[in-house]
């Protein structure tokens, strides 16, 4: 049965569009964040944040890594598009109820005088619509039809700076109008996915057994591997929910999100490295390339860190505001561990696109109990500082794992891995500008 449709395209062209949508999204992404930052302040910055840490949370669960389970069934021609989009549909009005439900309960949970019912009901309300998209998304790249995968990505981003702009800045709903454009922005995306994944297939729910079962084991891993990276992210926020102010989390939010910007070039790349590996006739051979991949990635990633760290002191008062000029400590305090963070990024895509998720739990489980722990003991003494120092020592331990736990996988020398050769800038040679050239299947 055929599961790959006819028009794929090679995984440069793949990895070109990705790239340019990420930087797109990105662009917006800070200035939705300039946004919130002058007109909400820190404290509003902060309610967002812990408004929003354990739907985050939930929904990285919720997705129960069927988005990856898709991908990869499809790809290996397992199952037939209409097979898995029934599974998918039917699973969307399960998960998504129980999303709801979950989410709505930790957040009345947490006592919270910042979180009102409203903003509860703001905060849980896009997590049906999120599951969708994001399962969807699995049908796109299974599909090869990286395009519109892209597509979710940039019309989510443009539409929730939209709504930003009129209920936050206009409206003048504070809170309140940031989780609405939030949740506008994803219905509408949700049925831009519908229309697209409906050229592939029926919508209709189906309930067959042996496919929603073969989603669920294979998408359990996913899951769990991606929920305890997710947890990486969020454990801080968590903490400091606890042990600190709305203000500090505000401060240490706006840290976190100029510091991670530094991972929009792996984050696009290794999309499109999931869904060649997940069709690669030859894992071998484009683990291998995989690896040039990533030893030019971590050039491009260094210059990005020390440019990010020198304009930082310019850039966060003068874009953000003096209230956030704390977030500059919280950010080159974040440096070191995001870039660490650069070998789970695109490795792990590798070893999952091969249906090995799990790789990375032996990674990524040390450094989320390490993270939690620094961050209950520095936070109370440190605030926005402390969950930044926890937050780089985990991230450093998560990726420096990583990058061992591949080496184990894919039979290599841990010295291997980092060991420079002439061959990995041949495509600086043969092909400019571009990526090295991937084809881990038929162009």
């Amino acid at each position: 049965m055929t599961a790959v449709k006819t028009g794929q395209k090679p995984f440069v062209q793949d990895a070109l569009v990705l790239v340019g949508n990420q930087f797109v999204v990105m662009g917006i992404g800070v200035l939705g964040g300039v946004v919130l930052a002058r007109l909400l302040g820190a404290a509003g910055r902060g309610a967002i944040a812990a408004a929003t840490v354990y739907p985050a949370i939930v929904l990285s669960f919720c997705e129960m890594g069927v988005r990856q389970s898709a991908a990869y069934h499809l790809g290996k021609q397992v199952y037939t598009n209409e097979q898995v989009t029934g599974a998918i549909s039917a699973l969307v009005l399960v998960v998504g109820l129980a999303g709801v439900l979950i989410c709505a309960s930790l957040l009345a949970w947490m006592d919270n005088p910042a979180i009102t019912p409203l903003i509860v009901a703001l905060a849980v309300l896009p997590i049906p619509f999120s599951i969708f998209t994001s399962y969807s998304s699995g049908i796109f790249l299974g599909n090869r039809r990286v395009g519109q995968f892209a597509a979710v990505s940039w019309l989510a981003a443009v539409l929730n700076l939209a709504a930003l702009g009129g209920f936050v800045w206009l409206l003048d709903w504070g809170v309140a109008g940031a989780l609405l454009a939030t949740w506008i922005s994803g219905l509408v995306v949700a049925g831009y996915a519908a229309v697209k994944t409906l050229e592939l297939a029926s919508l209709r729910p189906r309930f067959e057994w042996p496919v929603v079962r073969d989603l669920l084991v294979k998408g359990a891993v996913y899951a769990v591997a991606l929920f305890v990276i997710t947890l990486n992210y969020k454990v801080s926020i968590v903490a400091m929910e606890r042990l600190s102010t709305v203000a500090e989390i505000g401060v240490f939010a706006l840290g976190t999100s100029i510091a991670q910007l530094t991972w929009a070039l792996p984050q696009a790349i290794t999309t499109a490295l999931f869904s060649h590996s997940a069709t690669a006739p030859d894992e071998d051979v484009f683990s291998g390339k995989v690896q040039r991949l990533f030893r030019v990635n971590l050039l491009v990633a260094l210059v990005l860190v020390f440019g990010l760290g020198l304009v930082a002191p310019v850039l966060v008062p003068l874009v953000y505001g003096e209230e956030f000029r704390p977030s500059i400590r919280v950010l080159w305090c974040l440096l070191p561990g995001v870039f660490c963070l650069l070998g789970l990024k695109i490795l792990n895509m590798d070893l999952a696109g091969r249906g090995r998720p799990s790789a990375s739990l032996w990674a990524m489980v040390p450094a989320l109990v390490l993270n939690a722990v620094l961050a209950i003991l520095w936070v109370p003494r440190h605030g926005a500082l402390g969950a930044a120092a926890a937050s780089s020592v985990g991230y450093a331990c998560g990726g420096l794992g990583m990058a061992a736990v591949y080496c184990r996988y894919v039979g290599i020398g841990f010295p291997t891995l980092w060991r420079y050769r002439r061959s990995d800038f041949d495509f600086i040679r043969q092909r400019w500008p571009g990526f090295i050239k991937l084809r881990g299947s038929t162009p």
